[in-house]
C-alpha cells in the first residue's frame, strides 16, 4: 500500500537493517498483517527482536486500542488532544465523534488519509497524542525539556513488554512515574534519583527501567496496575512470567537523598536473586546471551559492600589505635612531668635544708664556748619552743641577750625557718628586746626559764 510505501523508504533510507533484523520484521508482517515497518520495528526493538513476544504484545495492544476506540473513560483530568490525520469514526447520537488517538507518524484508514498521514510524519517532528504513548514519549520528554541531562536506558515500549523484558532477561522491573512538568524541582528530583552518575552505572547494569506520564493513558493504567498513590513514584519489582508477584521497593517521597536512593537499588539487586528464586521454586530462567551476568554483577556488589565494610573496620581499628597511643603518650608525657616537678621540689627542699644547716652550723661556730657548771658566773638558761620542745644551755653572765636568739636559731627548728621570734619571761612577763644587753643586766643569773615565740 501508499502509507507502507512511503514509510518503508523513509526507515530503509535512514537505518541500516542487519539481516536478521528483516527476517524479524518478515515473520512479524506474517504473524500480525501489520504492513507499517515503523510499527513493526518499534514492536520488535521493544522486544529484543523477537519477532513471536513482539507479535503477542502487538496482539494485546490492539486489544487495548479497541477498547480505546470504543470510548473508555480518560484517565482523570485527561484531555487528549485530537490527532488532525486521524480516521473518524461513525457518527454517534447527536453531534458526538468517535477519534481515533494515533502515534502521529502511523497513518490508518483510506489511502488518502494514509498518504496525508505518511507525509505528515516525515515531514513533522515526531509527536505523541492520546492514549497510546508510553516510554517512547516519556524519553522524548525527557530529552527536549532537560537538554544535555543524562539518563538510564530507560525501556521504549509499554509497561507490559517491560515485564516482558524483565522476565526474560532476569532482572529487576523498575518502574517511574511522574507528571510532565518544566519546573526546576522535578529536574532536581530526576539528578538526585535516576539521573545521578552512580544511579545510571547501577540501573543500566542491574535494572530494567520503565519510565511513564501519568497522564497518558498508559501512564494512568500503570499508575491503577501498580497501585502508586504519590507523585513522583519509584517501584521495584521482580517480574516472573510476566507477571509482577513482589515488590523489592518503593520510594514515593520528593524529599528523598541520592544516598537513600542508592541504598534501595543497592539491597533490591542483594535481595532480587533470593527473592526470584523462592518465587519461581528455585529454577530461574537462563539468560539469553544479550543480557549481563546477574550472578557475578551480584557477587561484585557484595564483594565491594564487603570491602568497604572491611575498610571501615580498619579505619576504625587504625583510629583506636592511634587514639590508645596518643593516651599513652600523654600520659607518659604527664607521668614524666610529674616526675620532673616532684624532682625540683625535692632538690628545692634540699637545698634549703642544706642552707639550714650551713645557717646552723654557722650559727654555732658564732657562740661562744659553754662554761662549766661550776664557773661563778655560769647562767643556766632554759628555753621552752613553738613545737613544745625543751632545751638548755650553759653560758656567762657577761654574754648578750643576742648570744640567746642566735643559740636559738642555731637548732634549725623548722618552726623558725625564716620567720622573726622573740625571747621573753612567761611569769611576770618580761621581753628581751635589748639584745645588746647582758644576761646579767637582764637578770638571767644565775637561771632562767625563756620562752620562744614567733612574731605576727
Amino acid at each position: 500500500t501508499w502509507d507502507y510505501y512511503i514509510l518503508g523508504k523513509r526507515i530503509m533510507e535512514k537505518k541500516k537493517l542487519e539481516e536478521y533484523q528483516e527476517i524479524e520484521i518478515a515473520n512479524f508482517t506474517a504473524i500480525t498483517g501489520e504492513q507499517n515497518i515503523e510499527i513493526a520495528m518499534r514492536y520488535l526493538s521493544a522486544n529484543g527482536w523477537d519477532s513471536s513476544v513482539a507479535a503477542s504484545e502487538y496482539s494485546s495492544e490492539m486489544e487495548v486500542a479497541k477498547i480505546a476506540n470504543e470510548g473508555p473513560p480518560p484517565p482523570p483530568g485527561f484531555t487528549p488532544p485530537r490527532n488532525p490525520f486521524a480516521t473518524q469514526g461513525p457518527a454517534s447520537s447527536g453531534s458526538e465523534v468517535n477519534y481515533q488517538y494515533l502515534h502521529a507518524d502511523e497513518p490508518s484508514g483510506n489511502i488518502l488519509t494514509s498518504i496525508i498521514g505518511g507525509i505528515a510524519s516525515f515531514l513533522l517532528p515526531k509527536k505523541w497524542v492520546g492514549y497510546e504513548a508510553g516510554g517512547e514519549e516519556f524519553v522524548y520528554f525527557l530529552r527536549e525539556k532537560f537538554p544535555g541531562m543524562k539518563t538510564p536506558n530507560f525501556f521504549i515500549g509499554k509497561i507490559v513488554g517491560a515485564i516482558h523484558e524483565a522476565s526474560l532477561k532476569n532482572r529487576p522491573l523498575l518502574i517511574y512515574i511522574h507528571k510532565h512538568s518544566e519546573s526546576p524541582g522535578l529536574r532536581a528530583y530526576l539528578e538526585k534519583t535516576l539521573c545521578s552518575p552512580e544511579a545510571i552505572e547501577m540501573i543500566n547494569s542491574n535494572f530494567i527501567i520503565f519510565g511513564v506520564n501519568v497522564d497518558t493513558y498508559e501512564g494512568a493504567r500503570t499508575k491503577n496496575f501498580i497501585g502508586a498513590v504519590n507523585l513522583p513514584y519509584i517501584t521495584m519489582r521482580i517480574a516472573v512470567n510476566d507477571l509482577l508477584p513482589h515488590t523489592l521497593n518503593t520510594l514515593d517521597e520528593v524529599s528523598i537523598t541520592k544516598e537513600q536512593f542508592l541504598a534501595a537499588l543497592t539491597d533490591a539487586m542483594i535481595n532480587y536473586p533470593v527473592i526470584q528464586s523462592q518465587l519461581t521454586g528455585g529454577s530461574r530462567m537462563l539468560p539469553t546471551s544479550h543480557s549481563p551476568p546477574r550472578r557475578e554483577v551480584i557477587r561484585k556488589t557484595e564483594e565491594q559492600v564487603l570491602k568497604e565494610i572491611q575498610e571501615q573496620e580498619y579505619q576504625e581499628a587504625k583510629m583506636k589505635d592511634d587514639f590508645v597511643k596518643k593516651q599513652k603518650m600523654e600520659e607518659q608525657k604527664k607521668k614524666t612531668e610529674e616526675e620532673d616537678k616532684e624532682r625540683k621540689e625535692q632538690e628545692q627542699i634540699e637545698k634549703k635544708e642544706k642552707e639550714r644547716q650551713a645557717q646552723k652550723e654557722k650559727k654555732l661556730l658564732s657562740l661562744p664556748a659553754e662554761p662549766e657548771p661550776s664557773h661563778p658566773n655560769c647562767c643556766e638558761i632554759a628555753f621552752r619552743l613553738p613545737s613544745g620542745r625543751r632545751v638548755s644551755r650553759r653560758f656567762l653572765k657577761t654574754n648578750k641577750v643576742e648570744t640567746l636568739y642566735a643559740y636559738v636559731e642555731s637548732l634549725g627548728e623548722e618552726d623558725l625557718q625564716g620567720v622573726a621570734f622573740e625571747l621573753s619571761q612567761p611569769m611576770p612577763r618580761k621581753q628581751y628586746s635589748k639584745k645588746d644587753a647582758t644576761l646579767g643586766e637582764e637578770n638571767l643569773f644565775p637561771k632562767a626559764f625563756v620562752q620562744v615565740g614567733i612574731l605576727e
